[in-house]
C-alpha cells in the first residue's frame, strides 16, 4: 500500500474569532471581575448543557480542586475513582490529607465500571465518587448515579475529555452534583485553555468563587468579591476579608471568545465525528480481534475511534509501528493505570488488587483519528489500511528492536 497522505488537527480561529477578540481588549476585559465576554461564555453553555450553572475556570484540574473542596471531607473518608484514567483526576485529591482513595475495575471489554466491585468498595467512610469520560465515550453513568442518590455519595464527573457525551438524552457533565470540563486545545471546543465547573446548588456560587479568588469576601456582607462584579471603587466603599481557605484561580477570559462562536458549532461537530465514527464501524466490523470501546455510537462525542486489540493476536506496537508507516496519525494510551503510578500507590488503599480489565483496555487500545481536519474519505483510507494490516498480520515485517523500545507516538490527541 502508498503511504497516505493525512492532514495534521489544528485549532481553527476564525475572523468573528478575532473580532470577539479585538472587542474585549478594547473594552479592557481582561480579568474575571465583572467580565461580561465570561457572561456570555457561561449563558451560552450554560444553554448548551441544559441550563446547567456553571462557572468558567483555568482548566478542569482547577475544577476538580474545588468541587473536592467544597464537599468538606474530613480524614479517613474514602474517594472512588476509576483506575484508567488521566491524573489531573487524582492529583486534586492528594491535595486533601489523609484522604483515602479506592479504585475501581471496568467491565469486561467495555469502560463501563464493574458495578459489583463499585459496590464492594463502598463503605461508610465513602463520600465520592469520581467518574471520567475518556476519549469521548459513554459510560454507566445512570448506574453510578443511582447508586450515589441512594448512599447519600457525591458525584463528581471529570468530563475533561467528555464535553457532548450524551445518555438517554442527558448531557455528560449534568448528572452528579458536579461537572469538570475541559477546554485545551486537544478538546472538542478548543479555546486553547480553560475549563469550567457546573453545580446544581445555587447558593454553592458564592463558596465557589471564594476559592476561585483567594477567598476574599466583603467586609460587610462575606459574600466573594468576584460574585458581586467587584470593582476598586467597591473596595474603596465596603472594604474586604478574607474568610476560610481560597487560591489563585483566576485567568484572562480572552481565550473564551474563542467559544462564543465555537459552543454553537458544537452539536454540528459532534454529528459529524459521528458519522466519521460509524464509518470505521462499517469498514472494520468483520475484522477478528478488533473491538469499538462501545457501541452507542449516537451517546458519543468521540474525540478518537477508540478500539481494543486482542493481546493473543496482535502486538499493539507492532500495528502502531506499521501504521505509522503508512501515515496514519495513530495512538494509544501513554499514560499508565492509576494503580501502578508510583507517585499515587502509598494514597490508594487498594492499589494491591489485580485490575485485569482496565490492564487489558490500557495495554490494548488503539486510537484513529476523527478531527475536524479529516475527510470521510481520508477514514475511508486510514480504516482500510487498518484491515489490510490486521488481516495480514502475520506477514508484517519490521524491526523487532522497535518493539523493545520506547516508541514515541499519539496519546490519542492529535493535535500538533
Amino acid at each position: 500500500m502508498q503511504k497516505l497522505t493525512i492532514p495534521t488537527d489544528s485549532m481553527e480561529i476564525m475572523e468573528e474569532d478575532i473580532v470577539e477578540i479585538e472587542k474585549a481588549l478594547r473594552c479592557g476585559d481582561v480579568t474575571i471581575f465583572g467580565s461580561q465576554l465570561l457572561n456570555n461564555f457561561e449563558d451560552k453553555f450554560s444553554r448548551f448543557l441544559g441550563n446547567l450553572n456553571n462557572i468558567s475556570m483555568p482548566n478542569c484540574t482547577s475544577a476538580l480542586f474545588i468541587a473536592l473542596q467544597l464537599l468538606e471531607l474530613k480524614e479517613g473518608d474514602e474517594v472512588i475513582v476509576q483506575n484508567l484514567t488521566h491524573a489531573s483526576a487524582i492529583l486534586p485529591i492528594l491535595h486533601l490529607k489523609n484522604i483515602n482513595i479506592k479504585i475501581c475495575d471496568f467491565s469486561s471489554k467495555s469502560y463501563d465500571l464493574d458495578i459489583n466491585a463499585l459496590l464492594n468498595l463502598i463503605t461508610s467512610n465513602t463520600k465520592a465518587i469520581i467518574v471520567s469520560y475518556l476519549q469521548g465515550y459513554p459510560i454507566n453513568i445512570q448506574e453510578i448515579e443511582k447508586i450515589c442518590n441512594e448512599k447519600g455519595i457525591k458525584l463528581i464527573e471529570d468530563t475533561a475529555q467528555g464535553l457532548g457525551v450524551k445518555i438517554a438524552n442527558q448531557k455528560a457533565g449534568t448528572f452528579g452534583d458536579y461537572g469538570c470540563f475541559s477546554f485545551g486545545a486537544n478538546k472538542l471546543l478548543k479555546l486553547g485553555e480553560g475549563g469550567s465547573l457546573t453545580y446544581k446548588k445555587d447558593e454553592e456560587k458564592d463558596k465557589i468563587n471564594q476559592f476561585r479568588h483567594v477567598g476574599e469576601v466583603w467586609k460587610t456582607s462575606k459574600n466573594s468579591t468576584v460574585s458581586n462584579n467587584s470593582s476598586y471603587e467597591n473596595i474603596l466603599h465596603n472594604g474586604f476579608d478574607y474568610i476560610e481557605h481560597g487560591f489563585n484561580f483566576r485567568f484572562t477570559p480572552i481565550n473564551f471568545a474563542l467559544g462564543l462562536r465555537s459552543i454553537s458549532t458544537m452539536d454540528e461537530i459532534i454529528d459529524t465525528r459521528q458519522k466519521k465514527l460509524e464509518l470505521y464501524k462499517s469498514i472494520l466490523k468483520d475484522t477478528v480481534g478488533l473491538d469499538l470501546i462501545s457501541e452507542r455510537i449516537d451517546e458519543t462525542a468521540p474525540l478518537s475511534a477508540w478500539y481494543v486489540l486482542d493481546s493473543e493476536l496482535f502486538n499493539l506496537n507492532k500495528v502502531i509501528i506499521k501504521a505509522i508507516e503508512y501515515g496514519i496519525p495513530v495512538g494509544r494510551f501513554k499514560y499508565p493505570l492509576i494503580s501502578e503510578t508510583e507517585g499515587f500507590k502509598e494514597y490508594i488503599v487498594n492499589s494491591s488488587e489485580k485490575f485485569e480489565n482496565a490492564s487489558h483496555i490500557r495495554n490494548n487500545s488503539l486510537f484513529l483519528p476523527l478531527y475536524e481536519n479529516i475527510s470521510l474519505d481520508n477514514v475511508k483510507e486510514i480504516a482500510e489500511c487498518i484491515k489490510n494490516i490486521l488481516e495480514n498480520y502475520n506477514e508484517i515485517c519490521i524491526d523487532e528492536s522497535l518493539l523493545k523500545s520506547d516508541i514515541s507516538y499519539f496519546n490519542g490527541f492529535f493535535l500538533k
